[in-house]
């Protein structure tokens, strides 16, 4: 909406990428991060069609319309209406800017948030990993973010490569370089977050990938030139393949990729879902749930705080009273090997079985235990 706002020098456009960015602003501190990226970008923009003044009621329009529609709503939920919606709203954007800054400029420790037995507790190798962590935070984020991109990405990266060898060689245009101010801006708040959390998931590298699939297509656009210079030689017959030779590739490329996702293999994830929402939805919501790492996913449904199951018995009792434990989940196929003793001794600890789930194509099942 912003880059056709430009382009068209139309303002409802950009009324709307306000109300679009509006909520993304609400939605998460990095939205409001980069609605601001967007309003810089259009203040700055070279675009010699377009007076200051224009411009000028551009950004306004960018930065003003979402508060402005939503201060009724906001005003409407006060008691007392003498106090002004738009400075309540704009007094709460600045104050969790502020949290959140100073929480990017000086991120927890992660040792700190770990108690000294629990990090006594610990394999070498991980309070060696927590430790390089804590020195090199800002490179191991970058490359975290990289390592993430390109996992999202797949094999579309080849594509993207190609794509702006190939607009570089051409030329890049406007429409390039806001793409890259896209990606500039999104990559930054992606290093900032992971330098702040120490957690990124790929889903967060795939918000990346989303401004570079311009680039991907230039780039299948390549590789279907050098193959249509290779079919050449063939007679007409094959006309129709030189014709619509990108659209073959295209389905050749989203083939694997829908093979891949409506595949059975990985649902596993949906069945930790329904096992962390039946959770919830039991009153089991925000307990403490013990169970092997590979079933860690369910305790982020249940809203719950997850505890890895120790490798032995003795240890999982221990953990079970020491930490309040109200939930085990295990897993048929593999408890024998990640809790040796569990299958012997589970009644005599006063586990007792809640629920089992398995899935259509799984063989194995997630068995619930409530705790003693």
């Amino acid at each position: 909406l912003v880059w056709e706002g430009q382009k068209k020098n139309r303002l409802p456009l950009m009324g709307l990428a306000s109300i679009s960015a509006g909520l993304g602003a609400i939605t998460r501190v990095e939205g409001f991060i980069f609605w601001g990226l967007l309003a810089l970008y259009v203040a700055f923009c070279r675009t010699p069609r377009i007076p200051i003044k224009r411009k000028a009621l551009s950004v306004a329009i960018l930065v003003i319309i979402f508060p402005i529609l939503l201060s009724p709503i906001l005003l409407s939920t006060k008691r007392d209406t003498n106090h002004i919606a738009v400075g309540e709203m704009t007094s709460f954007s600045i104050n969790v800017i502020r949290e959140n800054m100073r929480a990017i400029l000086r991120p927890g420790d992660p040792i700190a948030r770990i108690n000294t037995e629990d990090y006594k507790s610990l394999p070498p190798l991980t309070k060696d990993a927590l430790e390089l962590g804590i020195r090199h935070r800002f490179i191991l984020a970058v490359f975290e973010v990289i390592y993430k991109f390109i996992k999202s990405a797949n094999f579309l990266i080849v594509l993207i490569l190609l794509g702006l060898w190939k607009r570089k060689r051409e030329g890049f245009e406007s429409s390039d370089w806001y793409l890259l101010v896209v990606f500039t801006g999104l990559f930054i708040i992606s290093a900032s977050y992971a330098r702040q959390s120490y957690y990124f998931s790929t889903r967060h590298g795939l918000t990346l990938v989303l401004p570079c699939l311009f680039f991907a297509g230039h780039g299948l656009d390549f590789i279907a030139e050098r193959f249509s210079r290779g079919l050449d030689h063939l007679t007409s017959r094959w006309n129709i393949i030189k014709k619509y030779l990108v659209h073959f590739l295209t389905l050749i490329i989203i083939i694997p990729f829908l093979a891949q996702g409506l595949s059975f293999k990985r649902s596993d994830k949906f069945i930790q879902k329904e096992v962390g929402l039946w959770l919830k939805e039991k009153s089991y919501q925000g307990s403490v749930i013990m169970g092997p790492k590979q079933l860690l996913r369910l305790a982020f449904y249940a809203d719950g705080t997850f505890l890895e199951m120790p490798d032995s018995w003795e240890k999982a009792v221990e953990g079970i009273r020491k930490n309040g434990v109200r939930i085990m989940v295990v897993d048929s196929c593999t408890i024998a090997e990640d809790c040796p003793g569990f299958l012997e001794n589970w009644s005599r600890a006063g586990l007792f079985p809640v629920k089992a789930f398995k899935g259509e194509k799984e063989k194995c099942v997630i068995q619930i235990y409530g705790g003693p």
